[in-house]
């Protein structure tokens, strides 16, 4: 079962998963894909809490890609599971699924920010980093 919690901090609409995104998981997931605000700048996708991904969990994702780059928002996915990375670069689509580690803080002082899959990080996620707390 998929939990789904939205939390606005700022520009930035926070998307945190938690269980298994799958068949099961697309209609909630869909449901909290049409409520997101279309008034912040920027949405993060936290996957931490994560534990499967399948292939139309992919899609899913896929989808709130098109959804976000419509409402000319930026997207950033932290915390992918290892599964979900290897499903992205086995698809081609690291261009699309913009992963990045989240910048070092006081509460995650381990944490150091990442390229994604393919080296480089695009612009947009270059800001968001740049730009976090």
């Amino acid at each position: 079962m998929l939990a789904v919690d939205v939390d606005e901090q700022g520009d930035t609409t926070l998307l945190v998963l938690r269980g298994d995104l799958d068949l099961a998981a697309a209609p909630r997931f869909r449901s909290a894909v049409q409520a997101l605000p279309r008034r912040a700048r920027s949405v993060t996708v936290e996957l931490a809490g994560v534990h499967h991904v399948d292939s139309v969990g992919l899609g899913l994702l896929i989808g709130l890609v098109r959804r976000v780059r419509a409402a000319g928002q930026a997207l950033s996915v932290v915390h992918p599971p290892a599964l979900l990375r290897q499903m992205v670069a086995l698809c081609g689509l690291e261009t699309a699924l913009p992963f990045v580690e989240p910048p070092a803080s006081p509460a995650n002082p381990n944490a150091d920010a990442q390229p994604n899959a393919d080296g480089a990080f695009d612009a947009e996620v270059g800001r968001a980093l740049r730009s976090a707390p």
